[in-house]
């Protein structure tokens, strides 16, 4: 719920990350009453070192991205429909040569407006509009895989594989 105050509306989480690793980050989405949602990778320590990409989610498309004036590159973003109204949206890339990440999951007005170098985030005054995320996950690598459900801890898994018998 973005509520009505004036600013940015947002939630995240602090992840360690390796200097100049790529990334992919991204989850599940649902347009409640809020139709555009970023998803951004972040420096803590600096505003202008992201990527992010924005998500349409009524027309399931990505509109625009975004990246720091310092340091940010994307390689490749997406967002797809699985079914009753969510979305799977992800987005890849390289932040730099930092360790302190921020995911962070925002609403926004539009598809198009980024505010420079506040993390592809956008500052506006709220209107009790609601988006739902789940299953948000921030990988090591250059594809996105099947969610891994950790709670909070970081984990690592082997390669997914896949099995028929007749």
């Amino acid at each position: 719920n973005d509520l009505t105050s004036a600013g940015g509306h947002n939630n995240y989480q602090a992840v360690t990350l390796s200097s100049g690793a790529t990334y992919t980050l991204g989850g599940y989405l649902k347009d409640s009453t809020r139709q555009y949602v970023s998803v951004s990778l972040n420096r803590a320590a600096s505003a202008s070192t992201y990527f992010a990409a924005r998500f349409d989610l009524t027309n399931v498309t990505a509109p625009s991205t975004s990246v720091g004036s310092t340091s940010g590159t994307i390689s490749a973003y997406g967002i797809e429909d699985v079914g009753n109204g969510w979305r799977r949206a992800y987005i890849t890339g390289v932040v730099g040569a930092i360790t302190d990440g921020l995911i962070v999951i925002s609403s926004a007005t539009d598809g198009t407006t980024w505010t420079a170098d506040a993390r592809g985030l956008q500052s506006y005054t709220g209107s009790n509009k609601v988006y739902y995320a789940w299953g948000v996950q921030c990988e090591a690598a250059s594809t996105r895989s099947s969610l891994i459900v950790t709670g909070s801890a970081a984990v690592s898994r082997a390669v997914d594989v896949i099995e028929c018998s007749n």
